[in-house]
């Protein structure tokens, strides 16, 4: 081909390079003009996505990790999907988590150390200098499915520093677009120094602003801790001015917070009470490191002196030196104090006409103290006795009786009781010892003389021997008279007044439950005629057999009772009236069945028998079935005697 053949291709081409630089400048310029109105790294990394992309590539971000030995990708502008496809055949992997080794002497570190672009004619070395080992294999299918082409790297440097590497990929670079690169790159850099400056500025003021609330914070909770506290504290400088005082002082004194506050204290002071020079000196002495306590008397706004006690510390209050202290009323205490010693007063004076004995010893049993209100009750006189051992002074049961008594109370730590009997001066005298800790290391012993108690004793055990067997006496007496009370003599069965008592509360039970009820009312044949014809002692042995038979037909649970004359009646409770027929018809014939002697002939005896049970919508009381039963007895009587009858208003 002709020179004057290749000129107007030359032309088109350089015409056509022309373009594309014209094109990529205007894209870098508005690349940086959206990089400068980033306010953030996420807003920042989409513009230089979008700028790029608008020239048909696509650009990665990567920044230096804090070892600056290894990149680390902050930025893709292909689509997630892809991102997503290579990170499933790089086993999970993922390229944002993923540190990008620099390898010695490759395109990175040229790149890097340089501080100029690179351009990579082909995007496979690239590749296979920053992938794992066991993804080298798919770099031709990665640089394919990226569509990297020919690539440009150009390093972030600003101010001095590197901050990471721009990679862009695309088929319209060429080594020509270099210097745009590295132009464009300097923008992004200088944007990533501006956001990072951006980023430490917001996160500085808010480190200020969570300090400046925290300080509030702590100012107000050191208020309310200083006002909380029911005691009084002051804050003093080494002068003693007031800096602060708590709302404990303001109650105490009557005072406002204000008007402590640039005084010193002598205005708090009742006058001539408190040495004020000694004040001075406590503060002083606090001041300097040597906590201080002493009583003060103060006087109160409305003129009321009382005593406080004070105590003096050194501290700190916003950065100074100060002294606080801390006050308490102790009008209380003072009161107690004088109240203890007229207790003082008043116990030694009951000491003194205590007839007991009172030593203290020690472990090893020693005397230590003695107290006698009569000292001629002591058998041993205290010259004798104190600072000696009890083993060189007393008999050896009494010794064996100490020290048993000793070791008790120190394993236990409850007092310990024994007694002993001494001779003196013939006559044997009884005592008392009563032995408790004193003092922590000490005992204190308690010695009574018991000898009349022991007599007076002996005469109350006689009399209360006598008087325990007249209360068994009276016991049972009093047991035979209940018994009486309830019992008919001549059978042993409820008397009628019994029966009322224990049919009642079951009536009302039943009532109130609606369980059945039955009442069986029975008594002798002819009894009356047999009475006259046979006398008393005849009458009364009928009625003790029959008692006993019908004793024998009827349950625990059932009330039988003799109800008078030759009456006789049974309460069945949870019994309806047609099983208590069967145990009526049982004792009927089996009454029948016996027979009473008489003038040496033996004589039949029968029984009429009446039943009734309750009527729950109408009975108010036992007497209704009692009522009733005597109707059906009625009956039974009509009806030829020996027969049992259930009543029917038929």
């Amino acid at each position: 081909m002709s020179p004057q053949e290749l000129q107007p291709k030359e032309k088109n081409r350089s015409r056509k390079t022309q373009t594309r630089a014209h094109d990529l400048l205007l894209a870098l310029s508005r690349a940086a003009q959206s990089i400068q109105r980033a306010h953030t790294a996420e807003d920042f990394y989409q513009a230089v996505g979008r700028e790029i992309q608008s020239l048909g590539g696509d650009a990665a971000l990567l920044l230096f990790n804090e070892d600056r030995q290894s990149l680390s990708m902050a930025f893709l502008s292909y689509p997630p999907d892809l991102v997503r496809q290579v990170e499933r055949m790089a086993g999970g992997l993922s390229m944002y988590e993923y540190r990008f080794p620099i390898v010695p002497g490759g395109i990175y570190e040229r790149a890097l150390r340089g501080r100029t672009a690179v351009y990579i004619a082909s995007a496979i070395e690239m590749l296979n200098e920053i992938l794992p080992s066991h993804m080298r294999a798919f770099s031709g299918e990665l640089t394919s499915m990226f569509n990297l082409g020919h690539s440009v790297m150009a390093p972030l440097w600003v101010e001095g520093e590197t901050l990471g590497l721009l990679a862009v990929g695309g088929a319209f670079f060429s080594d020509a677009d270099l210097p745009a690169m590295d132009s464009f790159a300097g923008q992004i850099a200088t944007g990533l120094y501006n956001i990072r400056l951006m980023q430490k500025l917001q996160e500085e003021l808010e480190a200020r602003k969570q300090a400046e609330e925290a300080l509030r914070i702590s100012q107000a909770t050191f208020e309310g801790i200083f006002n909380s506290v029911s005691e009084t504290i002051y804050i003093q400088d080494e002068n003693g001015l007031f800096l602060n005082v708590n709302s404990g002082a303001e109650r105490m004194y009557g005072y406002s917070r204000e008007y402590f506050i640039g005084r010193t204290p002598e205005f708090l002071s009742a006058p001539g009470l408190n040495d004020f020079d000694k004040v001075a000196e406590y503060v002083r002495l606090a001041f300097l490191g040597q906590p201080t306590a002493f009583e003060f008397w103060g006087l109160r706004k409305d003129g009321t002196i009382f005593p406080k006690e004070v105590r003096l510390a050194a501290g700190t209050y916003y950065g100074r030196k100060v002294v606080i202290a801390v006050a308490r009323d102790i009008t209380a205490r003072k009161k107690a104090e004088e109240e203890q010693r007229a207790s003082k007063a008043k116990v030694q004076a009951l000491l003194d006409s205590v007839p007991d004995m009172m030593f203290v010893l020690n472990r090893d049993g020693e005397f230590i103290e003695y107290y006698a209100g009569n000292e001629q009750s002591l058998h041993i006189p205290p010259d004798v006795f104190l600072g000696r051992n009890v083993r060189d002074l007393m008999p050896g049961d009494l010794i064996e009786k100490h020290f048993a008594a000793q070791e008790a109370l120190m394993r236990t730590g409850k007092s310990q009781l024994f007694t002993y009997s001494l001779e003196n001066s013939g006559q044997k005298r009884d005592f008392e010892a009563h032995m408790v800790t004193y003092l922590t290391d000490n005992i204190l012993c308690v010695i009574r003389d018991v000898t009349w108690r022991r007599e007076a004793e002996d005469e109350l055990r006689r009399a209360n021997l006598s008087l325990q067997a007249a209360h068994k006496e009276l016991q049972q007496m009093f047991a035979h008279e209940q018994v009486l009370a309830r019992t008919d003599v001549l059978t042993g069965l409820f008397n009628r007044r019994h029966f009322f008592d224990l049919a009642t509360r079951e009536f009302n039970s039943s009532l109130r439950y609606r369980r059945p009820l039955a009442l069986i009312l029975f008594d002798v044949d002819g009894f009356k005629t047999a009475n006259d014809t046979f006398g008393h002692a005849f009458g009364d042995n009928i009625l003790v057999k029959i008692a006993q038979a019908a004793r024998s037909q009827v349950r625990d649970v059932d009330v039988l009772a003799r109800y008078g004359g030759d009456e006789f009646i049974i309460l069945m409770p949870e019994t309806g009236v047609e099983q208590a027929f069967l145990t009526a018809d049982r004792l009927r014939k089996m009454i029948e069945s016996a027979s009473v002697e008489a003038d040496g002939a033996e004589l039949p005896v029968t029984i009429s028998v009446g039943l009734a049970e309750i009527a729950h919508d109408a009975d108010h009381s036992v007497e209704a079935v009692i009522s009733r039963a005597d109707k059906a007895l009625y009956q039974a009587k009509q009806a030829g005697r020996n027969h049992a009858v259930i009543y029917s208003d038929q």
